[in-house]
């Protein structure tokens, strides 16, 4: 046989084995990706997985801000942003005993703020789906921010001149979206100002 055949059969059996072998690999693929479908289907265990990872994911990040918001655990370096429209989840424990309906009687009777009962007891309760509450504070000459921290601090089980800072913030911020002062709503330096001024010196 002359040599340039010789070469040429040679080429073509490498040509046949190397498209044998991808087509070999190609259906291996194609089964094995098969058979992970049926697995799947048949036995849901990746979906169950994957449900319980998300699960696990959800309660975690709820749990760790819960704990965080009650000052029980820190943040570290990491940065929590909090945009200046949104309160966050505002989670504190009430003391035992209130009278909801009993403080808005006193507050509404003593002029400190004009709102419905069903407002007054959303913004006590953090809820932030609810109509705007007007401080008034008509009980003095002079307007001011403090007894409405107090009713705050009535209502709650938290020492108000040393809060977690993190939960001084939401708490701060909710109250300059949903209050209004002299007809206006303020901006949270102004009522931060107050709150320093009102628990801290």
């Amino acid at each position: 046989m002359e040599p340039n055949k010789i070469d040429y059969l040679k080429e073509l059996k490498e040509e046949i084995k190397a498209e044998l072998f991808q087509e070999i690999e190609d259906k291996t693929r194609e089964i094995v990706r098969s058979e992970i479908k049926s697995y799947i289907f048949d036995t849901r265990s990746i979906d169950l997985s994957l449900r319980i990872y998300i699960k696990s994911l959800c309660h975690d990040e709820i749990h760790y801000l819960k704990m965080l918001n009650r000052g029980l655990v820190k943040h570290g370096s990491e940065i929590i942003e909090i945009p200046e429209w949104s309160t966050g989840n505002i989670v504190m424990n009430k003391k035992k005993d209130v009278n909801l309906k009993d403080l808005y009687k006193e507050y509404t009777n003593g002029g400190y703020l004009n709102c419905s009962f069903n407002d007054f007891k959303s913004i006590v309760n953090f809820e932030f789906d609810c109509n705007y509450v007007a401080w008034t504070d008509k009980a003095r000459k002079t307007f001011t921010y403090k007894n409405l921290f107090a009713l705050y601090n009535r209502i709650y089980d938290y020492d108000f001149s040393d809060l977690n800072p993190f939960l001084e913030e939401r708490f701060l911020s909710f109250i300059s979206v949903k209050f209004l002062f002299q007809d206006e709503i303020k901006d949270v330096k102004f009522i931060k100002k107050a709150f320093n001024k009102a628990y801290k010196g």
